[in-house]
């Protein structure tokens, strides 16, 4: 079906939210569509372009959930990347319903749990670190996000420093948008933030301290819970890998 005429901003995009939504068209052909999307919402077409996604993600969005289980894993990625760019605009997501909302973020939750891609998942946290939901629908998620985040240093199939950075960023989006929430779950994931800050990757430890120097106030607020988990993991875990970071460098000084 032939877009019809309008601004310039519709028509490119026209076209391939029409491609995505035709179950005949290639995966490849949908995977170059949501490509395009991505790249043009992010590069300098971005705010000509914008306004045809903001005007049509209801459509996009159906098209995109149906996308991110694919087992095809570039569909999948690329239509993540897709939705990663679209959620972070707050005028995109604000007038979506809760339920979509929702279905969106019990997807991408359910990727991280499930999928045995490593870019599948660390995509899927990309996009939960970027989007713009109402706090009201991520307060309700939240168990849901750190059952997910938790799943990051339990699987070691398919843990990689660039998804603990990834899961990093999670906690600190998570900490902006809901504190509250967040306070009440603090003893969850300040057991994986906190060994993180002495990981051997620095990009890994930096990110930990900005999620511990943010989230200090609620850690504070539940220090006696905190501590108890804390404590047994400092001679088990803490200390050890404190060994193994500072010992190089002392042979180096040495």
């Amino acid at each position: 079906m032939m877009a019809t005429a309008g601004p310039p901003s519709t028509s490119s995009f026209l076209p391939l939210l029409e491609s995505l939504e035709d179950s005949t068209t290639g995966q490849s052909e949908q995977t170059d569509a949501y490509l395009t999307i991505a790249n043009r919402l992010s590069g300098e077409e971005g705010r000509q372009f914008l306004p045809a996604v903001e005007k049509h993600f209801s459509r996009l969005g159906k098209a995109i959930l149906a996308h991110v289980n694919s087992p095809n894993a570039e569909l999948s990625q690329a239509a993540l990347q897709a939705l990663g760019f679209c959620v972070y605009h707050s005028h995109v997501v604000s007038e979506v319903p809760e339920t979509f909302a929702a279905e969106t973020l019990s997807a991408l939750c359910s990727l991280v749990l499930k999928s045995t891609d490593k870019n599948t998942c660390t995509r899927a946290l990309w996009v939960i670190s970027k989007q713009s939901f109402p706090s009201h629908v991520i307060a309700k998620n939240v168990p849901s996000i750190l059952a997910a985040l938790e799943s990051v240093w339990s699987r070691e199939d398919i843990q990689s420093v660039v998804m603990e950075h990834e899961a990093l960023n999670v906690v600190i989006r998570m900490l902006e948008q809901v504190p509250t929430q967040m306070c009440e779950g603090a003893v969850q994931w300040a057991k994986l933030v906190i060994p993180l800050v002495i990981h051997s990757a620095s990009k890994v430890r930096l990110r930990a301290a900005a999620a511990m120097e943010m989230g200090m106030p609620l850690l504070l607020e539940k220090q006696t819970e905190v501590a108890a988990v804390i404590e047994p993991m400092m001679s088990s875990k803490l200390i050890p890998e404190l060994q193994k970071l500072l010992c190089p460098r002392m042979k180096r000084t040495s």
